[in-house]
């Protein structure tokens, strides 16, 4: 009877597993924003392109100046960067200023941050997800101003 009890609890355990490493899929999607937000701000490239596809979120930025995506996005870390060494600005974000909300449906997420201030020129910033091997992704960047 206890041999059979160990082969239950043991089979019990390995399906326990195999259903949590097939539903695990590391950081939510506002997670992955934060970590994102974080590293572009410390100009820490290689962690911030673990979290973005680059190709998807600046090709719109492209132009005929022959620069790609990834050059795209680097011109743009060195402009907030340089921006921030003016006491007027900073590349933090004070997520602090902002509420936020995140919203799942299958393998697509948004992750939205609203501004707290109503004096702000970006109303909105919405990151765009989805699910690729396991690992939220950001596909999609966009800022919506306000109306002045």
């Amino acid at each position: 009877m206890d041999k059979n009890l160990l082969i239950v609890v043991i089979i019990f355990a390995f399906f326990s597993c195999q259903k949590e490493k097939k539903c695990n899929v590391g950081l939510s999607p506002f997670g992955v924003v934060v970590k994102f937000i974080s590293s572009e701000s410390t100009l820490d490239t290689i962690e911030a392109k673990k979290y973005i596809d680059i190709e998807k979120v600046y090709k719109k930025y492209v132009d005929n100046k022959n620069l790609t995506s990834y050059q795209v996005w680097k011109n743009k870390l060195e402009f907030t960067n340089n921006l921030s060494k003016d006491k007027k600005f900073t590349n933090q974000f004070k997520f602090h200023n902002y509420e936020f909300s995140e919203v799942i449906k299958n393998k697509k997420a948004s992750v939205t941050f609203s501004s707290k201030n109503i004096n702000s020129n970006i109303k909105l910033i919405n990151y765009f997800l989805e699910l690729q091997d396991d690992k939220w992704i950001i596909v999609d960047i966009t800022y919506t101003k306000a109306n002045k």
